[in-house]
């Protein structure tokens, strides 16, 4: 069984020592791939020895999540302007549809 743990902490540690080569790869690309999208972009090309400008695209800004406590304010508020009775206890319903009960 010692055989075991010791190629299961071996594997582990492989894995660990790649995860850190592939994150320096990756902060090595960021520099040539906005050279080549700015290039392709300036020469109005798709396609520059196969490597489509969506590749090569920055990524889109992202929204930010709400906080839980924002959700609720939100959920809260709507409720309550669609003429629900007591937005309180509808809430805490609303929640309660939202958890999956697990088979006994």
């Amino acid at each position: 069984m010692s055989v075991y743990a010791d190629e299961i902490h071996n594997i582990e540690s492989e894995m660990k020592r790649l995860r850190k080569q592939l994150k320096c790869l990756k902060e090595l690309k960021k520099a040539p791939t906005k050279a080549l999208y700015q290039y392709m972009e300036f020469h109005n090309l798709k396609v520059y020895k196969s490597i489509k400008i969506g590749k090569v695209a920055p990524p889109p800004l992202r929204l930010q999540k709400k906080t839980p406590s924002q959700k609720k304010e939100d959920a809260l508020k709507f409720f309550r302007d669609s003429g629900v009775g007591n937005p309180e206890v509808f809430y805490q319903q609303y929640l309660l549809t939202q958890k999956i009960e697990l088979p006994k």
